[in-house]
C-alpha cells in the first residue's frame, strides 16, 4: 500500500528498531484501516523524542515525506519523530 494516506488521529502503538537489519516498524491503529504497520527499510537515522510539550497524547497529527528518504511523524503531544530510510511501506496487520 502506498504511504499517501492521512494518518491524522491514528494511534501510535509502538516503535521497534532492528539494529541488525536496519529496519524500523511503527505500529498504529487507524480509524479506517484498523491495525497497520509502517515499515521503514535501510534506516540511517531515527529521532524519537517524547517530551510531550503539548501534553500527553498517543495520537498522530500528521505523517509526511519531507524529502528524499526523509519522513516525519508529528505527534499531537508536540513531539516530532524523524526517520531517514530508503523506503517505507504501509501494511494492514491481522492483529490488534
Amino acid at each position: 500500500m502506498t504511504i499517501d494516506i492521512d494518518l491524522h488521529d491514528a494511534t501510535l502503538l509502538a516503535v521497534h528498531i532492528s539494529w541488525e537489519n536496519g529496519t524500523c516498524t511503527v505500529e498504529l491503529r487507524h480509524g479506517t484501516l484498523g491495525h497497520c504497520v509502517l515499515t521503514f527499510s535501510a534506516v540511517s537515522y531515527l529521532a524519537l523524542p517524547r517530551k510531550q510539550a503539548c501534553g500527553p497524547s498517543v495520537s498522530i497529527n500528521s505523517f509526511s515525506r519531507v524529502g528524499s528518504g526523509r519522513y516525519e511523524i508529528w505527534m499531537q503531544s508536540g513531539d516530532l519523530i524523524e526517520i531517514e530510510a530508503a523506503n517505507v511501506v504501509l501494511t494492514q496487520s491481522n492483529h490488534g
